[in-house]
C-alpha cells in the first residue's frame, strides 16, 4: 500500500511541486502525516467508459456516475490497471467499476 501512496501525484514536497501535499509518514497517532488506515466500504457495481489510449501514451481516464449522489466523476486509468476498479465519490461511498 506504501507503494501506491509514494507514487501517487499528491505525495512530495509543496514547495517542489504544486500539486504535492506532503511527504511525511506519521509516526504516532496523533502526529501529521501519511498514514494507512482501513476504512470499510459498501460497494456498489457499476460500469464506467474509458477514454483515451495508455498504449498510444496517452492519458486515459475512466468515466463514472455515482449511483448514490448521480454526480459524474473522472478517474485516471494507469496501463497497470485491472478492472474491477474500487473509487469513490466526494460522499465516501464505494463504487466497483467493473
Amino acid at each position: 500500500m506504501k507503494e501506491k501512496i509514494v507514487s501517487h501525484f499528491a505525495f512530495g514536497d509543496p514547495e517542489e511541486d504544486e500539486y504535492a501535499i506532503g511527504n511525511v509518514w506519521a509516526t504516532s497517532n496523533d502526529s501529521e502525516g501519511w498514514r494507512v488506515v482501513e476504512c470499510p466500504l459498501k460497494a456498489h457495481g457499476i460500469s464506467g467508459q474509458k477514454s483515451g489510449d495508455t498504449d498510444k501514451f496517452e492519458t486515459a481516464h475512466v468515466h463514472w456516475e455515482c449511483p448514490n449522489c448521480n454526480q459524474s466523476f473522472s478517474e485516471e486509468y494507469l496501463e497497470s490497471d485491472v478492472a474491477p476498479l474500487l473509487v469513490k465519490c466526494g460522499q465516501i461511498k464505494g463504487v466497483r467499476l467493473q
